[in-house]
């Protein structure tokens, strides 16, 4: 391949076949696509893989370009004080696609780093990403301990190296090694740091990414690999929304499909014929919901628009509570034609506005929850005697009549000094 296309190599625009959270390493994908074309690692070892997209893109590579190396991750997979604790249910996702798409389970070593690193020969490892707890102390003890076990082809990834946060100091340890080892860094998706640890001189193509070349065609590393690996973590995001409104969409749906159910719920109830109080007693004892009858009989009974005890003469009703008279108004009284007080007359309400009367509503339940505000009158503004409210005689002393509730009247003006 001629030197003019160095970096931009066909391999580092193939997609990534596995994304998943967390996405910081999604970035460097296109890069480690790269890299594995261009090293062609006889070992790769991952140090911190969590839900595998830096290990996965590597195994996608190595797939790409028929590599006969071997390729092992190393995790305990319980998490750490950074990338914060998770349930097994990471490890067993993993393993299963490892296994199904590359047929390597044994790729997966589930242990400690330091535990591991006796499983592999000095002088054995290509290419090694640090990816662990990202103290400075934790990630200098992770290099020095396999620092042993490079070849001489040996190259040394470091992510999160431009993280400056809390106490992350794989920056620190990177800019140590960057005085003692050829070097390069990756600013993009919190950084990727590349330390060349092996004395032997490498490819040109690895050779012109540590001068900090740019390549024929004018092209640089840092650059190309950071559009690429943007697009990619723009794509993950735009998924992610995707996903959301369709989520969000079955869920509308569903809240949708449950809300024209209960209405058909409702409508069921209220044709049912009335029940006996001791049966809705029953009902609230076991838990029932209130049904809009009993709802809406204790809004009239809080309104002053209901005389129980005048209500109770002229249907018949000695046996029933308050709220039981006021559900058999709600339910069965308008519709015969008995009155709730002398304060209202279903009647005249219902001659008066024939738009409530068209939509088959409770005269005064609308009264109450939409006509006082729009000024309709609850009975005519100078009723004639009534003679069906045993109890109250119309004949009573003006002062021991019950006070009629507010309707919306307006106080006389007040009188002032000019009067």
């Amino acid at each position: 391949m001629g030197e003019d296309v160095v970096f931009a190599r066909p391999i580092t625009l193939m997609q990534p076949e596995r994304v998943v959270m967390p996405p910081p390493w999604i970035g460097h994908i296109p890069f480690a696509f790269w890299l594995v074309d261009v090293m062609r690692p006889r070992r790769f070892v991952e140090l911190g893989t969590h839900s595998g997209n830096s290990f996965c893109a590597f195994l996608q590579a190595a797939a790409a370009v028929s590599s006969t190396g071997e390729f092992r991750a190393v995790d305990h997979w319980m998490g750490d004080d950074h990338a914060g604790e998770y349930g097994e249910s990471v490890y067993r996702d993993l393993s299963r696609y490892v296994e199904t798409r590359y047929g390597n389970p044994s790729a997966l070593l589930r242990m400690s780093f330091d535990e591991a690193v006796d499983r592999f020969e000095d002088t054995s490892i290509d290419l090694l990403h640090i990816d662990g707890l990202h103290t400075y102390e934790a990630v200098r003890h992770d290099f020095e301990t396999w620092l042993p076990k490079m070849s001489g082809r040996g190259v040394v990834l470091f992510h999160d190296t431009a993280v400056r946060k809390n106490d992350f100091g794989v920056y620190r340890l990177f800019a140590e090694l960057a005085q003692r080892y050829p070097s390069f860094e990756f600013v993009h998706s919190y950084g990727l740091g590349v330390v060349r640890t092996g004395t032997e001189e490498p490819g040109e193509p690895l050779a012109r990414l540590f001068r900090g070349a740019v390549d024929d065609r004018g092209v640089s590393a840092r650059d190309y690999f950071e559009r690429l690996g943007g697009a990619l973590v723009d794509r993950y995001y735009l998924q992610r929304l995707a996903d959301d409104v369709e989520r969000r969409s079955k869920l509308e749906a569903e809240l949708a499909a449950v809300i024209g159910r209960k209405e058909q719920i409702e409508a069921a109830l209220l044709a049912l014929p009335p029940v006996d109080r001791a049966a809705r007693g029953h009902a609230d004892q076991t838990g029932g919901r209130e049904i809009p009858a009993r709802h809406d009989a204790r809004a009239i009974l809080a309104s002053g628009f209901f005389d129980p005890r005048a209500y109770r003469s002229a249907a018949g009703l000695d046996g029933l509570d308050d709220l039981a008279l006021a559900e058999h108004y709600v339910e069965t009284g308008e519709a015969a034609g008995i009155a709730p007080s002398r304060h209202f007359d279903p009647g005249f309400y219902r001659d008066a506005n024939p738009d409530v009367a068209a939509q088959g509503l409770n005269m005064l339940i609308h009264y109450l929850t939409n006509g006082r505000t729009e000024g309709r009158l609850p009975r005519p503004e100078k009723p004639a005697p009534r003679t069906d409210e045993p109890g109250l005689p119309t004949d009573e002393p003006e002062e021991d009549k019950p006070a009629l509730p507010d309707v919306g009247r307006r106080p006389p003006p007040r009188k002032t000094a000019a009067d």
